[in-house]
């Protein structure tokens, strides 16, 4: 059995950080079960556009975060293209974002169906915060570009499925699909990562879990879309987020633009409402939200009747959602050993675990 120091499961891109970090001053290991890594994070060919970001990604605007990237060895830039919000209604927010969001309409600049820079927003709605607010950062190539940097730090990087997991005697111990044992006195896991066998000194960890998608659209124009990079849509009740994903690659002269949906069983997660995997949407039902979406999308003057819409592409992304996971106090059954962490938002995660990517 070869023993580590940490092991970390899943390669979003807080994992490949804090395990680039920590391989740094000791012996960590990272595992991925899928043969792609980056988790939500990744790219792919399509419409014969190489290297097509197929998810809705952004990077918040806070200097601590901005500070973590680059001590971790990354180069994000200031967006060119400055992300904005569309505020809609209020139906669905919470009271204190109702609030917020009355006292932002109450200008004329805050009006609805209109766009608004989110770095306006955000001075208005973080007074006290206002310092550590700044401008929104990417990647010049979009996350391809934060995902191979990230993988070309370290190459103990491990693709397996793990097929038990068993904490006893101050370690954990994993098995891999393989056969292949290997064990380590710190495992950090995503929160809701996947392991059918789990114990934790003799006692069975039962998960109970249901499988949701995200559901991302991405639709090809005739033209790029030269005028926005990235929407927050408040309040409406099919869009959540609109991303132009052609600003990253090259796109052939053509618009690509990724969309993530709202209508669903009304299931939320991850900020992003889906349904169960067992009813995913029949291609009429696809048909009849793509027709919807480039509705609300000329409604919201992203796109106009000049810039034809050539096709569109459904994108889910399955998420193993624990239902239980009140049950179990990981951290304090493993006395430590094992460390959850949330990997849903890059930035706010990276802030809330700067322990583990200190480079003092």
């Amino acid at each position: 059995m070869t023993q580590y120091d940490s092991i970390f499961l899943g390669s979003s891109p807080l994992m490949i950080i804090c395990h680039n970090a920590l391989n740094s001053k000791e012996n960590s290991l990272l595992i991925e079960q899928n043969e792609r890594i980056g988790g939500a994070w990744y790219t792919d060919e399509l419409w014969n556009i190489k290297n097509l970001e197929l998810g809705c990604h952004i990077l918040k605007n806070y200097q601590a975060g901005h500070e973590l990237m680059t001590k971790s060895n990354l180069k994000p830039i200031e967006m060119k293209i400055p992300p904005k919000k569309l505020f809609r209604t209020r139906k669905g927010e919470s009271f204190l974002n109702t609030l917020k969001i009355n006292f932002l309409l109450m200008s004329k600049a805050f009006q609805k169906r209109k766009l608004i820079e989110m770095y306006k927003v955000d001075k208005i709605g973080n007074l006290l915060k206002k310092k550590e607010i700044q401008k929104y950062f990417y990647f010049q190539d979009g996350c391809n570009e934060l995902i191979n940097d990230l993988a070309n730090c370290d190459n103990n990087i491990l693709t397996s499925k793990i097929a038990e997991v068993s904490v006893k005697d101050g370690k954990a111990n994993l098995i891999l699909e393989d056969g292949q044992e290997v064990s380590t006195a710190k495992l950090y896991v995503p929160k809701n990562y996947r392991i059918d066998r789990f114990e934790i000194e003799g006692e069975k960890i039962a998960y109970e879990y249901e499988n949701y998608v995200s559901e991302h659209y991405v639709f090809l124009f005739e033209n790029e879309i030269k005028d926005i990079s990235f929407v927050d849509v408040v309040g409406d009740d099919l869009i959540n987020l609109v991303s132009n994903v052609g600003l990253y690659t090259d796109t052939i002269g053509k618009g690509v633009l990724c969309v993530s949906i709202k209508k669903s069983n009304g299931v939320a997660e991850n900020n992003l409402s889906v349904r169960t995997f067992e009813d995913m949407p029949t291609k009429e039902e696809q048909d009849s939200v793509i027709k919807l979406v480039l509705q609300k999308l000329k409604q919201f003057k992203i796109i106009d009747s000049s810039n034809q819409h050539l096709k569109s592409h459904y994108e889910p992304y399955i998420l193993n959602v624990k239902t239980n996971k009140s049950q179990y106090d990981i951290g304090e059954l493993s006395k430590g050993i094992i460390e959850e962490l949330d990997t849903s938002d890059l930035i706010l995660s990276m802030m809330s675990n700067s322990k583990l990517i200190s480079h003092e």
